[in-house]
């Protein structure tokens, strides 16, 4: 837990995360698309799990550094349980 998380926990808050995403990802084949749309999603909880992106807009790319679309984080807080 990140220590921004710890202080709104300790403060009586609890943390919540909305998360959207829009790509457009293409290849050559089907097979192709539905890897490279793992490995993307994968690339961003990797990032997210490891508390490397904060709330805002985030690129998403291919491999090859094509841009695919983004993904919109927003960390907040609430008191309500």
């Amino acid at each position: 837990m990140s220590n921004d998380a710890m202080d709104i926990a300790s403060a009586g808050m609890r943390p919540g995360l909305v998360c959207h995403i829009e790509i457009d990802v293409q290849a050559d084949t089907e097979d192709a698309v539905t890897k490279e749309t793992a490995r993307v999603l994968r690339e961003a909880a990797d990032k997210i799990e490891a508390d490397l992106l904060d709330t805002g807009f985030h690129k998403v790319n291919a491999s090859d550094g094509t841009e695919w679309g983004e993904i919109y984080l927003d960390f907040y807080e609430t008191d309500t349980f």
